[in-house]
């Protein structure tokens, strides 16, 4: 699963036969990496597993489509039917980039209770039939509504510019994003403290990794963490990045290697299983 390119969230799946085929959307920029000098170029794709259909830009599509660096919020627009979706002049500031995109509300119908369950089952939804169940829905010719949430990181320049004291303070409430700490094809998602941070639904799909992160959840089977400790309780061997002007190292560790460190209390917490404070 790559880090760079998740953040994408999709509230429900495209269904069609056989469910291998349930599709996934995300930002997909040409570079995760520029200079400020450079336009921002990325598409909006549909398919599975990072393979899949570019999408052109259809305004009327779009609930939401931002991006922002620093304090500056600005609205993504373009000509109907551009490929790719986002092409943006160059930001000219150093920074930490942020696309989002919130597709407009889509529906699917199921014709019968089989093909729902087979989706659920698919998508690894424990709570999904006793939900629907209680609450009384059909189970013949039903809709559901879903939208798609995504959003991706580009790091312009080296990253920082006016983001340096947001960083400081991130990363001294123990939050890691970006390549550089997140790791490219390095880290599971809940590793990344994804539930504790509200950075993850369980009651929602599809998105890539998603059948991997609700059994990592069900069967609360996360080994390891993406932990920020001092420079002086550092572990080279396990160090994603340090950040030496901070005194901070961010690290990918197994649990077991935990004790002892200096961590946020709700991240402590969450590894003794207890409701943090």
């Amino acid at each position: 699963m790559t880090l760079t390119r998740l953040y994408s969230l999709t509230c429900a799946a495209l269904i069609t036969a056989p469910m291998a085929l349930a599709h996934e959307f995300w930002i997909e920029p040409a570079k995760f990496q520029v200079k400020s000098d450079m336009a921002i170029i990325a598409d909006l794709r549909n398919g599975q597993l990072f393979e899949g259909t570019r999408q052109s830009f259809m305004d009327n599509r779009n609930t939401r489509f931002e991006v922002s660096i620093g304090d500056e919020t600005t609205t993504i627009t373009g000509r109907m039917g551009d490929r790719p979706a986002i092409q943006m002049p160059a930001p000219g500031r150093d920074g930490l980039m942020i696309l989002v995109h919130e597709a407009a509300p889509s529906e699917i119908s199921y014709s019968d209770w089989p093909k729902f369950m087979k989706f659920v089952e698919h998508k690894n939804f424990a709570q999904a039939e006793a939900t629907h169940t209680a609450r009384g829905w059909a189970k013949e010719n039903f809709k559901e509504v879903y939208t798609r949430h995504s959003k991706s990181l580009v790091a312009v320049g080296n990253g920082e510019g006016a983001d340096e004291d947001y960083r400081k303070h991130r990363l001294s409430l123990g939050v890691t994003e970006g390549a550089a700490e997140l790791g490219s094809d390095k880290t599971l998602w809940l590793e990344c403290n994804a539930a504790e941070l509200n950075g993850v639904s369980f009651t929602k799909g599809c998105y890539v990794g998603q059948e991997n992160t609700a059994r990592m959840n069900y069967r609360q089977k996360v080994n390891r963490r993406l932990v920020v400790v001092p420079i002086a309780q550092a572990d080279e061997k396990r160090q994603r990045i340090a950040y030496p002007a901070d005194g901070l190292s961010v690290e990918h560790r197994r649990v077991d290697d935990l004790q002892g460190l200096d961590l946020p209390d709700w991240l402590a917490a969450a590894i003794e299983g207890l409701d943090a404070p």
